[in-house]
């Protein structure tokens, strides 16, 4: 993301996912610290069409937005909510993993103005880095809960291997230690 911030100059570079029916910030680079706590400071928010991000993720589409002081009629609620950030300029493109959208890569600017063909072609090879880089971590995180339930398996077979017939060492083992009937 930090590459980015240098691409895009005066902007902020930043991923947003869907958690059920809101859009929050997963991680923000902006070169001023003060710009990138106000960016995050609008989420989270709903995914709903009135908002840009959330619209990007619905229709599954890039959104460029020049001038959010001047976002088209359907979007006014969420142009408000953005231009608290400070920023007037935001391109959007969806993060998806097949045919779902579960987030957006955007770039918001401060000056107004659209990304040049350069810069929007690389915001999309960003967005699908960033694809990888989440898919990545979510079967890591699967992997390690799997590991753990199979440590817990195993430990509790260990237990019932040491002693056949009597189920009493297996519950105190696991937190249901009862007494002998």
């Amino acid at each position: 993301m930090r590459s980015g911030v240098t691409l895009f100059s005066e902007a902020a570079v930043s991923i947003a996912l869907v958690d059920n029916d809101m859009v929050r910030a997963a991680a923000v680079a902006d070169r001023d610290p003060a710009r990138a706590e106000a960016w995050r400071s609008i989420f989270p928010f709903p995914l709903t069409r009135e908002y840009m991000h959330s619209k990007a993720i619905l229709d599954r589409k890039m959104l460029d937005i020049p001038d959010a002081a001047h976002a088209p009629a359907d979007l006014a609620v969420g142009a408000k909510n953005f231009l608290r950030s400070g920023y007037r300029a935001v391109t959007i493109v969806p993060l998806m993993r097949g045919d779902q959208a579960i987030g957006a890569l955007s770039v918001v600017r401060v000056a107004p103005g659209p990304l040049s063909d350069k810069q929007l072609a690389t915001l999309k090879t960003y967005a699908d880095q960033a694809i990888i880089a989440i898919e990545n971590t979510r079967l890591l995180n699967e992997l390690r809960e799997s590991l753990e339930r199979q440590t817990a398996t195993s430990e509790v077979l260990k237990v019932i291997s040491r002693s056949p017939g009597d189920l009493q060492p297996v519950f105190c083992n696991t937190g249901e230690c009862r007494p002998p009937m």
